[in-house]
């Protein structure tokens, strides 16, 4: 499992990095902002060490809490 966060640091919020914690408790720091971060993985320019090699498949969604999945 794989999990995101911000680092808070530096003071100004919008240079916060996105650190990502791998499966085996290692913390990968990507210097951009969470919307880059999600975009570049959705968009395949960024790589996150340890998520399947298909992800996010071909025809990715993002679904809100409301959303029914069948």
């Amino acid at each position: 499992m794989l999990f995101d966060i911000w680092k808070t640091g530096p003071a100004d919020p919008d240079a916060w990095p996105v650190v990502v914690r791998s499966a085996n408790a290692d913390w990968i720091e990507f210097p951009v902002g969470a919307v880059a971060f999600l975009a570049g993985v959705y968009g395949r320019t960024i790589h996150v060490p340890g998520m399947p090699g298909d992800f996010p498949g071909e025809s990715p969604r993002v679904l809100g809490l409301s959303d029914r999945i069948d």
